[in-house]
């Protein structure tokens, strides 16, 4: 675990399940970057909200309603989302936060039906 006095730099970082309930995922994404070693290797795990399950009717994990997250919670007023208790992200928006924080990504894999069914 990473603490905030911590300065060390890691070879690896592992972040799973995390970042859809972080409610600012580009400020947490640029901490982690930050105690990366330069060639160091970054594993994100993650529901992406644009896959399968989600067009075959599964209901969003965070609402409760179904296609909530491939439409981009547009039904979702935009004062609720604080007390969501998180959100999905599609592949390019995953994309562009770990650009945003410095990290290449450079794989992207999906898991059917979930990444909590791989327990």
């Amino acid at each position: 675990m990473i603490k905030k006095d911590d300065t060390d730099k890691y070879d690896y970082i592992i972040c799973i399940g995390v970042l859809e309930y972080c409610h600012v995922p580009e400020k947490l994404l640029k901490i982690l970057a930050d105690y990366l070693k330069k060639d160091g290797i970054f594993l994100l795990g993650t529901d992406n909200r644009c896959v399968l399950r989600y067009f075959c009717g599964d209901r969003d994990k965070f609402t409760g309603c179904n296609f909530d997250s491939i439409e981009d919670y547009y039904r979702v007023d935009e004062n609720e989302f604080p007390q969501m208790d998180g959100r999905c992200y599609s592949n390019e928006e995953i994309k562009r936060m770990t650009d945003g924080a410095g990290l290449v990504c450079r794989h992207c894999y999906s898991v059917y039906p979930s990444i909590e069914a791989l327990n």
